[in-house]
């Protein structure tokens, strides 16, 4: 995205350049590792034409970008329970112009539609519940709270002697303040203050950081053993820590030791053997552990890709399902604008006492917003589970 910005908007970037493109960096970044997008609030206005001075219609939208993680900036979505969301690229504007691509919400004025006259057709009860639209707690915040309750989340100290040496050094071979080297320095510091705690419960707390790098493997597997029964994603996140501890032993056995003076020392003032082949002896350990998890990774990674294959449907068979939705929607909008004008809302309950009417207007309202949940899904997220889903019964 900041390399397209960079060749074709140059213009609308504010001095200097680099910089403003990796502010915008960040913020793809740090949304799209939450697996949210980002969309300007004029993108959904113009997706909802006339119907945004619809109550009820703006509320199925919000809901629905709230399920499929589409974060509208830019403006305001104009109801109660709907937080309005600041242009987070406008710092890195320049005020001579605005880019299609990053740019905030435009002013729309949709035209006002007057209400059909009064007919001689059974009388409905239109009914405003005003429910509140809330985000469920997605599985990933809950496996998420359930590591922060049993401690899995905690880190040493910021000040801890091996995380100001490992920082120092990240620091050497990354830009200032760089999120990658935070969160390397997170996934070490989260292990390591689960050994200490480890350590600690038996009786033999480390009184130095090498001793954190130089005991028994076990308080390690049985971090990541941990982490995984509580539900953390497959075992690509205990692959990627454990990838950070090898360079943080790489870099252990061949600098810090040396650097230290707290280091235990030999005889002649150099670095221990002792401590540093213990070091060196769980760093083998955990090199195999890696392996094994690399191994079961791409075993699970191939059951669940074959799995789902065969589940898959044809894309032809949903861009029929797409053609007939995208035919009926507006129809079935028209009658419900012939019934209830622009501000009306419809009870869409329908039992055994209801009326024709209200049994037609009902079914209306369903294929309506179905059809319009879909579409606003495969426009803003064309995955493939995605699509799955929607074409199951």
């Amino acid at each position: 995205m900041t390399r397209h910005i960079r060749i074709r908007h140059p213009r609308k970037l504010k001095s200097p350049i680099e910089k403003s493109l990796r502010g915008i960096g960040k913020v793809y970044g740090s949304e799209s590792m939450r697996s949210v997008s980002l969309i300007p609030m004029d993108v959904i206005r113009d997706q909802l034409g006339p119907y945004w001075d619809d109550v009820p219609f703006r509320k199925i939208a919000f809901k629905l970008c709230v399920m499929g993680r589409i974060k509208a900036y830019g403006g305001s979505w104009g109801l109660p329970d709907a937080p309005t969301i600041e242009d987070p690229f406008a710092p890195f504007r320049s005020k001579n112009g605005e880019d299609e691509t990053i740019s905030t919400a435009k002013c729309y004025v949709s035209p006002v539609v007057q209400p059909p006259p009064v007919s001689s057709s059974p009388e409905i009860t239109v009914r405003d519940d005003n429910v509140a639209i809330t985000e469920s707690q997605s599985p990933y915040k809950q496996v998420r709270k359930q590591l922060a309750d049993k401690g899995y989340q905690d880190k040493l100290p910021d000040n801890h002697p091996i995380i100001v040496l490992h920082s120092r050094y990240l620091e050497m071979g990354h830009e200032k303040d760089s999120q990658a080297c935070k969160n390397y320095i997170a996934n070490v510091s989260r292990v390591l203050k689960f050994v200490s705690t480890w350590l600690s419960d038996r009786g033999s707390p480390a009184r130095n950081w090498s001793e954190l790098m130089s005991c028994s493997e076990e308080p390690y597997i049985v971090y990541f053993e941990q982490r995984e029964r509580l539900g953390q994603t497959m075992r690509s996140t205990s692959i990627n820590f454990l990838k950070k501890l090898h360079s943080l032993f790489c870099s252990a056995i061949n600098m810090y030791s040396l650097e230290d003076k707290t280091f235990p020392k030999c005889f002649d003032g150099g670095p221990s053997q002792k401590t540093l082949s213990e070091m060196k002896l769980l760093q083998q350990k955990l090199k195999i552990v890696y392996s094994k998890k690399l191994k079961q990774q791409s075993g699970e990674l191939f059951k669940r890709k074959a799995a789902e294959a065969g589940e898959y449907p044809e894309y032809s068979e949903f861009e029929k399902v797409m053609r007939k939705i995208k035919a009926y929607i507006p129809d079935y909008l028209n009658q419900l604008e012939e019934h209830f004008g622009p501000g009306g809302m419809v009870n869409v309950s329908s039992d055994k006492t209801s009326t024709p009417s209200q049994k037609h207007l009902s079914s209306i309202w369903r294929k309506t917003t179905c059809g319009l949940a879909i579409r606003l899904l495969w426009i803003s997220k064309q995955r493939s589970k995605v699509v799955s889903n929607l074409l199951k019964d």
